[in-house]
């Protein structure tokens, strides 16, 4: 059991790591952890890959409030890993020790936000005996799970953070023994600051021509289904299909096919990095999780419901989670999306709005952005009572 008690001892340092230098969910988060770290310590220092977007999102929003130290970024295989990818895993760890070793001994907290830098952090949190944070955020392989139960047997592991109840779920289903650890503990994702505030919007007041808007958001990839959206469109002429996000790493020549037969109501852009401004200035009106992978979370979902869209999901790991808080339309296939689809095409526009505020309230209730983070200040400031 957790007591809630905070330190009465400002802490000086807590030092965050992160293994991309991109903005994708599990960075998103990370941006909110951030925000609960400058709270708390006196000194923030964040080791990530710089020169991508991330970097830019860190420095505009906290400018000289945090330090930030490169670190290497760890290219190995998407998907299922080989040996190779575990002997660049063991070399990069390392690495880690060797030149992260003074930063962390300066530190008073350590949190880590992603696996692949996991077994670096073990290494030196043990050889410096700082306490430390690993946040979990997706459904890993049973070898990173593995990683994730030394991680909790450490004596310098704080807690190990799991971001939905799916994703616990399911590490506690492969290693049983994990659900009598105290430090193994939940912390579901939320929204970011941006939405702090944020009032309903009806958008369906004037609906162009008939025509539906209808937005993919993320990384874009084959088991993110945007080709199930594109031939949704394809083969409904009263949707525009909005694809928004970065190519996923070995995905370009299947985006690339995408693009080359795509009809004409569809348009694909580069990832954004204000959503609520896209949404409004491609007056969006219906959110599309379409993936086929089994979503640690589903962070575009409750986006899409905070910007007041409609929002339709696939039937895949923690989005059945989500639609059921929210009442997000959950589907199991294909057929079922193209049926909803249909189905709010016959609404009207005061149907289509009292349901999008149905999912808007309930996802400002339960996923709210200062609720993670209050609970990210109270993990940092936690002591043993």
């Amino acid at each position: 059991m957790i007591h809630e008690t905070l330190s009465s001892h400002p802490i000086k340092n807590i030092t965050l790591f992160d293994q991309y230098s991109f903005l994708g969910g599990g960075q998103m988060v990370l941006l909110s952890i951030v925000e609960a770290a400058c709270r708390v310590a006196r000194k923030v220092v964040l080791v990530v890959p710089m020169g991508g977007a991330l970097e830019l999102a860190i420095r505009e929003r906290f400018g000289s409030r945090v330090e930030i130290v490169n670190t290497p970024e760890l290219q190995i295989t998407h998907g299922s890993k080989g040996l190779q990818d575990m002997v660049k895993l063991v070399a990069h760890s390392f690495g880690m020790v060797i030149r992260h070793w003074r930063l962390v001994r300066n530190a008073d907290l350590i949190h880590v936000n992603g696996a692949r830098q996991f077994l670096g952090i073990i290494l030196l949190s043990l050889l410096t005996g700082k306490f430390c944070y690993y946040h979990v955020h997706v459904n890993h392989s049973k070898a990173e799970k593995l990683l994730i139960w030394l991680a909790a047997q450490v004596s310098t592991t704080r807690f190990v953070i799991v971001n939905s109840p799916f994703v616990l779920g399911q590490l506690i289903r492969r290693i049983k023994s994990l659900s009598d650890k105290s430090n193994i503990i939940l912390v579901e994702n939320s929204l970011g600051d941006i939405y702090e505030g944020k009032s309903f919007i009806d958008r369906y007041k004037k609906t162009d021509n008939d025509i539906l808007n209808v937005v993919v958001l993320g990384t874009m990839r084959p088991e993110k289904g945007q080709d199930i959206a594109l031939e949704l469109a394809r083969r409904n002429k009263y949707i525009h299909l909005h694809l928004v996000g970065r190519v996923g790493e070995g995905a370009e020549e299947w985006i690339d096919k995408l693009k080359y037969n795509a009809p004409h109501n569809v348009t694909f852009y580069e990832a954004v990095s204000n959503v609520p401004s896209f949404f409004d200035q491609i007056r969006a009106h219906v959110n599309l999780v379409p993936s086929r992978w089994e979503e640690p979370f589903g962070l575009v979902a409750i986006e899409g419901m905070a910007n007041s869209c409609l929002t339709i999901v696939s039937n895949c790991g923690g989005l059945a989670d989500i639609a059921a808080n929210t009442s997000a339309i959950c589907c199991n296939d294909f057929n079922e999306i193209s049926m909803a689809i249909e189905r709010v095409l016959t609404y009207t526009p005061i149907e289509r709005a009292e349901l999008a505020k149905i999912q808007f309230e309930a996802t400002m209730s339960l996923y709210r952005p200062e609720r993670f983070v209050e609970s990210m200040c109270k993990l940092f400031t936690y002591h043993e009572s």
